[in-house]
Formats: C-alpha cells, structure tokens, sequence
C-alpha cells in the first residue's frame, strides 16, 4: 500500500495556492478521472475516489 500523498501535488497546486486555485484544480482532476468519462476501465473508479 502507498503511503499518504501529498494534495498539492495530486492536483498540480503549489502549497501557497488560493482556494479559488485549489477548487478549480480539484474540480478538473474530478472530471479527468470520474469513471462515467470510461465506464470500460475499471481503475477509473479507484483513481476517483
């Protein structure tokens, strides 16, 4: 099992990034990699949550 991850780097943030920044970073990563984009691929629902 992996260890913890950092959050900044799993959205390509940097650590002083604003809210704004932070929201708008998560909100595309989501649509990256919600499972409904491949319902065909099975890690897509792992990577989501």
């Amino acid at each position: 099992r992996q260890g913890p991850l950092d959050p900044h780097s799993v959205l390509g943030v940097r650590p002083g990034a604003s809210p704004r920044e932070i929201r708008a970073a998560f909100l595309a990563r989501c649509k990256e990699v919600h499972p409904d984009r491949d319902p065909s691929d099975p890690s897509r629902h792992g990577r989501f949550l």
